[in-house]
């Protein structure tokens, strides 16, 4: 039996192969890609759900663990009490994401000109609705809260600044 060629879309954050037929291939939704394409190569050779599932479990990248948030952030701390930001970086970073629009939900204006960082758990800690982990850093007046998301900018910032001055 020849196969047309199949197409894998994403669906919101998830892959689906693109189908109309009663087949176990059309009904799944994927978390990954690379997934949705090995289900595309067990259904072309014949095989059933059950084949997918022993070809995905002996995949290299599936043996992977995934790092937790908590994990993640504890390395980013680390690295940024490596870097030792000055004052002056800190606050250069959060005037930097205010000129760009981009200081929502990443910096906010306090009242203390103390320094502080700490790893900050508001999602376990607090049960707060929206809640994640993440970096509280500031003095100056700033405080920065560096997700896993936000982080890597900041550190590439300070590297970027600290290669202009040399």
């Amino acid at each position: 039996m020849k196969y047309k060629e199949m197409e894998i879309e994403k669906v919101r954050n998830k892959w689906k192969v693109i189908g109309s037929e009663d087949e176990w291939i059309y009904t799944k939704i994927f978390n990954r890609k690379w997934k949705a394409k090995i289900a595309v190569e067990v259904y072309k050779t014949g095989g059933k759900w059950k084949d997918y599932c022993i070809k995905i479990n002996q995949h290299p990248s599936h043996r992977l663990q995934p790092l937790h948030a908590i994990e993640i952030m504890n390395r980013a701390n680390e690295e940024i009490i490596k870097l030792s930001p000055t004052w002056e970086e800190i606050s250069d970073y959060a005037e930097y994401l205010f000129e760009n629009n981009k200081n929502y939900g990443v910096v906010t204006l306090t009242n203390g000109d103390d320094y502080f960082q700490r790893l900050h758990d508001t999602w376990y800690e607090h049960s707060k609705y929206g809640g994640r982990v993440h970096i509280d850093l500031g003095c100056n007046g700033y405080h920065l809260m560096l997700t896993k998301n936000t982080y890597i900018d900041f550190i590439d910032f300070i590297k970027n600044k600290r290669e202009v001055k040399e």
